[in-house]
C-alpha cells in the first residue's frame, strides 16, 4: 500500500480496502479503488498491467486471467 499511495501522492488505498477487495467482501467494488491498484498488477498473457475493468471482471469470475488481451471481458462489451 505504501508504494501505491506514494505513487499517487496521497492516501488512496488502505489496509481495510485491500482486505475487502482480496476477500470479496465488497459486492460491487468501486472502479476507482481498483484503478489505483491496476498499474501495480501485471498480466503475463497480455504483456501489460490489468485494467481496472479487467480486475473487476476477474474478481467476478467473468474473465479468466489467462484470457486477458485475447478476448473482450463481458462487462466491457456491455458499454
Amino acid at each position: 500500500m505504501e508504494v501505491v499511495n506514494k505513487h499517487w501522492g496521497s492516501q488512496v488505498i488502505s489496509t481495510n480496502k485491500v482486505w475487502r477487495l482480496e476477500n470479496a467482501a465488497v459486492v460491487k467494488p468501486k472502479e476507482h479503488d481498483i484503478g489505483y491498484l491496476a498499474p501495480f498488477t501485471w498480466s503475463e498473457a497480455a504483456g501489460r498491467p490489468y485494467s481496472a475493468e479487467e480486475l473487476v471482471d476477474i474478481g467476478k469470475e467473468q474473465l479468466d486471467p489467462a484470457d486477458v488481451g485475447t478476448v473482450d471481458a463481458p462487462s466491457l462489451n456491455s458499454h
